[in-house]
């Protein structure tokens, strides 16, 4: 018996042991493995109360200016910086809305500034210095056009993923208001309710892209299998408004009501007839899930785990549960709804010969001394001739398209140009325009959306490359 009983504490103590050990190496796996690097911690175990950052990281924008200072927004910014900026950040509280720090540009930064990034958190330790991608210049410059119109606007380098410009809908917040929790509304939690006039437009409101969806329909088509026969398709629109589908049983009326006699893809997509692609679809037998599938590769729609963006987004819907939603989804409205990053995206990798630099606002971080580029992350999301065809098929848009208004800038930039218009209501349309130089001395992408009762999207465009042609001349 005495013998059993000292088996029986002999197990117990080892028991405890090993549990012991256990223990500690789950402490030390969550100490060492920030989150991001192929952890499943979540930020709630690294017990943010418990870091001791002894000071907290300061923020800069590309073109050097400090923004934010400990955490706070530096004294003697600009009317025009602080306002644009602050309608971009929106504030969020590492406290209590931990695990979804990136979902605001304020949370990327704190994630750096506030040292959630480094593995060893043992010491107190200053946080680190934040890049971001933007440009003062650019930043103001977009912000000035759109002030007083409710416009929304983006400036990306296509390439590197790079914003270097981004103004949202709302004008309510400064960047000295925005960092300021007492000024939003927080449920019982103490988590922030964002609305309109607090979140990112850019990134959480989806609209309707109106005749900017096309050129990606178009690649999603071509993407499916049989799709290429639309390379050489011909469609003889001979009236304002035809009946579609094998059933007749959908209307469709072009862009103002005007038929465009025989047209192939090219000259569909310059005089943005509505019915060109719907029409093919229907008469070849093309998959509509397919399609809205290849849709979904192209980071539009569907779950959030296939978005193109680098960080969390809305990224709207796409509907085909009847054939009229996709009917209305083929020219932009009815179900089709997303954020106007998620479609500049997309445009980037027509840009980018099928390849999407995914965007972002953080270029890199400063540890112990040393600047930290951060990767940018490439999906391709097209073939690099599907690509090249449509860019070229978008260059005649303002040539003698809807956006000959650019013609004039096409010695030097080369543009590729996509406009579009839809409802925000019975009462009041909105238009879009998405263009990109085609020249590698400008890989910029510039995507704007307005109401039509506040100002006119080719205007802006217009002034926004005439500034980029500005800010290079002589380099």
């Amino acid at each position: 018996m005495r013998y059993f009983k000292l088996s029986i504490t002999v197990t117990v103590i080892m028991g405890i042991g090993v549990f012991l050990l256990l223990s500690v190496g789950r402490f030390k796996h969550i100490f060492n493995n920030p989150p991001g690097e192929d952890s499943d911690v979540t930020y709630d175990e690294f017990a943010l109360n418990k870091i001791m950052v002894k000071k907290m990281g300061d923020v800069y924008l590309e073109s050097g200016e400090r923004i934010l200072k400990e955490n706070l927004p530096a004294e003697n910014l600009s009317y025009d910086l602080s306002q644009s900026l602050g309608n971009i950040f929106s504030y969020i509280d590492p406290m209590t809305n931990v695990n979804a720090l990136d979902e605001t540009l304020y949370g990327q930064v704190q994630i750096y500034t506030s040292g959630l990034y480094k593995k060893n958190k043992a010491d107190n330790f200053r946080g680190a210095d934040v890049i971001l991608t933007i440009c003062s210049d650019y930043q103001i410059k977009m912000f000035q056009l759109l002030e007083g119109t409710g416009g929304q606007a983006i400036l990306i380098n296509y390439k590197t993923g790079d914003i270097l410009a981004a103004v949202a809908k709302s004008k309510k917040y400064s960047l000295y208001d925005c960092t300021e929790i007492q000024n939003y509304e927080t449920d019982q939690n103490g988590k922030i309710k964002y609305d309109f006039y607090s979140c990112n437009s850019l990134t959480s409101f989806p609209i309707y892209p109106g005749s900017t969806i096309k050129p990606l329909i178009a690649i999603s088509i071509l993407n499916t299998d049989g799709g290429d026969g639309l390379l050489e398709y011909s469609y003889q629109c001979d009236s304002g408004t035809s009946e579609m589908g094998r059933e007749k049983h959908y209307s469709m009326t072009c862009y103002r009501g005007v038929g465009h006699g025989t047209i192939t893809l090219q000259e569909a997509l310059s005089k943005s007839c509505n019915k060109f692609l719907l029409n093919y679809c229907y008469d070849n037998n093309i998959s509509k899930e397919q399609v809205i599938k290849n849709m979904e590769g192209l980071g539009l729609g569907g779950s959030n785990d296939n978005h193109l963006t680098s960080f969390y987004m809305r990224t709207g819907v796409y509907c085909i549960d009847e054939n009229f939603s996709f009917h209305m989804a083929g020219i932009g409205e009815g179900d089709c709804r997303i954020p106007l990053l998620g479609i500049a995206t997309a445009y980037c990798g027509l840009a980018n010969k099928g390849i999407v630099a995914k965007p972002r606002f953080v270029k890199a971080y400063k540890d112990n001394e040393e600047y930290i580029n951060l990767n940018t992350e490439k999906t391709r999301i097209t073939t690099e001739e599907y690509a090249v065809l449509l860019s070229n098929m978008l260059r005649e848009t303002t040539v003698s398209g809807t956006g000959r208004q650019l013609a004039f800038l096409n010695d030097r930039l080369q543009l590729s140009c996509k406009t579009g218009s839809a409802e925000y209501d019975e009462n009041n349309t909105h238009k879009l325009c998405i263009s990109y130089s085609n020249n590698e001395d400008f890989p910029y992408l510039i995507a704007v959306d307005i109401s039509e009762l506040q100002g006119q999207a080719l205007d802006f465009t217009e002034a926004m490359w005439e500034y980029v042609l500005l800010q290079n001349e002589g380099e």
